[in-house]
């Protein structure tokens, strides 16, 4: 009892040194600028990766992305550094500051969540250009029906992180700092503004830097960061990737470019092609997801969910191949963009979508080529015809910028019919209806679809014509499956009718028919079969990466039309191209040129070259291959972006 007063000092002492520590203006300095900033980057990095919470290396993954990726996490960490410090300065509150910060993330981490698993990717910066009445809706209908333990898993996370903002709240209030020389703030003010400027628009040295020299983009060959960022956010972090994402979305010149050089690749004499179709009636028709699920071995179903396809595959009227898509899972506007184009995603940065980034309104986008141009000039009409809303990823301003007559979206349909979204039997009956009115003008249609859009829920559909009848996967995966499957043998159905109405039609007519995409076949527990299906993990990652980004072109016509039985499998960016060079119209040299770059490049991504079933690493392809790669990157340059008079 003689000892307690002496460890009661003892502890008033220390306790009394503490205080003296935090009431200290070095700590408080340090706090502020140095140790909130360090603690916010790491925050936002464990609430994304808490959603594989499963995975039993979050500490370590957490861990490695300092270890692998120190220079991003430092300049992460630098960015919201500064950015701290200029909410300080501008509202004089270091407790002001955190609140804002908070909130910021406290919006943001939740809603990245969301995005992430209804539609398989993190958040970007050019995100906010997504947020319209129609995305908004579409992403809001979709997540009423994907519900799972992410949902929960998300609530509780948010919760724990409100209960840190409170504490942190609450000890800011005990070491907040503010200026009392509003001549120094004023001077802080303008500095971090300047800093902040230049990392957020950094000049083209300062960008190269920061993408090669920090993120070491120039070292990097995967396939899927094309298309989506989560493996880049997933390695760097997730304020990293947002940030390396941001800086992405700025296309680089290819090396040695020259805008006189690249033109003249273009402008020259091609080969004439023997075949001549005419001038057709033509119609482009993206089919949702449209991919044959049956090639799994892990389910056996008790149809053939593509058997009007086999049927017209064997008519002289038919011509059907494999097709590379640029996506998967989402982004079916970059597979409607190559097709339209002949240009290549692989060309961009990862995770670009050029009808949100590329597409403004001026005279550079009116110059860029396009199939609608093309038939535009050869005395078409051309029309649009969208399942989805007009503001659907600014595909209103797009079509009109690419010079479409008309276009009409999922608002200006009469009484659709729907089965989850527009049934793929009335888009059908628009097409017919279409292709029906007399006009003294040929029609080029563009047609999209939506039935078969994820989620693939068990109670879509109240009648199933589809079944499986043997599996080796779980109940949750059977139910997705079979959902799926559905819609697949409907879009197959549709495509068998469309093709029989065309034969008694008097004017000639082409239907390009084309999956854009592979889905997230996603189970309630967020669980995506083709993560386990062998088809898709077969130990050759090539291989993987091809099958998950091949879909099935088919090609149909009211009259005979002479089959290329060296055409087994094609790029999307060179379905167009292929298209026009077996009609009768005048092309312009850029879409014959594209076709010239597909007779030595067939299907190629950023990591291979695909010939033939077997895959060459892109630092393996011979001369021929390289060179005409490099032309091709130049072209994309030349036409899409340094395209001013």
């Amino acid at each position: 009892m003689e000892n307690l007063p002496s460890v009661r000092n003892r502890f008033e002492k220390i306790r009394d040194k503490v205080k003296n520590v935090i009431s200290s203006k070095k700590f408080k300095m340090i706090f502020n600028y140095v140790v909130f900033p360090f603690l916010v980057v790491l925050f936002a990095d464990i609430y994304f990766k808490l959603n594989k919470i499963n995975d039993h290396l979050l500490i370590y993954n957490l861990g490695n992305t300092l270890y692998r990726a120190p220079k991003a996490f430092l300049l992460t960490w630098l960015i919201i550094g500064v950015i701290n410090a200029l909410l300080i300065s501008i509202t004089n509150s270091s407790r002001k500051a955190m609140i804002i910060m908070f909130l910021f993330f406290m919006i943001v981490l939740p809603v990245n969540d969301f995005k992430y698993h209804i539609m398989g990717e993190p958040v970007k910066i050019s995100d906010v250009n997504f947020l319209n009445g129609d995305n908004t809706d579409m992403m809001v209908n979709v997540m009423d029906t994907l519900k799972g333990d992410w949902m929960n898993r998300t609530i509780i996370k948010s919760v724990v992180s409100i209960f840190l903002f409170v504490f942190f709240i609450w000890f800011e209030g005990k070491i907040k700092i503010k200026y009392e020389d509003n001549k120094k703030r004023g001077i802080h003010i303008l500095a971090f503004i300047v800093i902040f400027v230049m990392l957020a628009f950094p000049p083209k040295f300062l960008r190269l830097f920061l993408v090669n020299g920090i993120f070491d983009d120039d070292k990097k060959k995967d396939f899927s960061r094309n298309t989506t960022n989560t493996a880049v956010y997933f390695e760097y972090g997730w304020i990293q990737g947002l940030y390396y994402s941001f800086l992405s979305d700025y296309t680089m010149p290819p090396d040695n470019y020259n805008k006189e050089e690249a033109t003249k690749i273009v402008e020259k004499d091609y080969e004439e092609n023997d075949k001549n179709w005419g001038e057709p009636n033509v119609v482009f028709i993206l089919s949702e997801s449209f991919w044959d699920i049956s090639k799994l071995d892990e389910f056996e179903f008790n149809k053939d969910l593509t058997e009007n396809i086999k049927r017209l595959e064997q008519t002289n009227r038919c011509i059907s191949f494999d097709m590379l898509s640029p996506s998967y899972g989402g982004a079916s506007v970059n597979v409607e963009f190559e097709v339209l184009t002949g240009a290549s995603i692989n060309f961009f940065n990862n995770g670009y979508i050029p009808y949100l980034q590329l597409y403004k309104n001026n005279s550079r986008s009116t110059r860029m080529p396009n199939l609608i141009k093309e038939f535009n000039n050869a005395g078409y009409y051309t029309k649009y015809i969208s399942s989805w809303g007009r503001s659907s990823y600014n595909s209103e301003k797009v079509f009109k910028l690419m010079g479409a007559d008309d276009a009409i979206y999922e608002d200006d349909l009469k009484d659709p019919v729907k089965k989850g979204n527009i049934a793929d039997s009335y888009m059908m009956d628009v097409i017919l209806d279409e292709l029906k009115q007399k006009s003294d003008e040929k029609k080029f249609l563009f047609v999209t679809t939506a039935q078969n859009h994820m989620p693939y829920s068990k109670y879509r559909y109240p009648d199933y014509d589809i079944d499986i009848v043997k599996s080796s996967m779980s109940q949750n995966f059977n139910d997705v499956a079979r959902c799926y499957a559905q819609g697949v043998y409907d879009a197959d159905k549709e495509l068998g009718r469309l093709y029989d109405e065309i034969q008694n039609l008097d004017e000639p007519t082409v239907v390009v028919f084309f999956g854009d995409h592979l889905p997230y076949l996603l189970n309630i527990d967020s669980e995506n079969i083709v993560d386990v299906a062998s088809y898709f993990n077969t130990g050759d990652s090539n291989l993987d990466e091809i099958r998950k980004h091949t879909t099935q072109c088919v090609m149909i016509s009211n009259f005979d039309i002479e089959k290329d039985e060296d055409t087994k499998m094609m790029n999307a960016s060179y379905v167009g191209a292929y298209l026009l060079d077996n009609l009768g119209i005048e092309e312009s040299d850029y879409f014959k040129y594209i076709n010239s770059v597909r007779e030595v490049l067939p299907v190629y991504n950023r990591n291979v070259v695909y010939k033939d079933g077997e895959s060459t690493s892109i630092s393996d392809i011979s001369e021929e291959e390289k060179n005409v790669l490099d032309d091709k990157k130049k072209v994309q340059y030349r036409y899409f972006i340094d395209n001013k008079d």
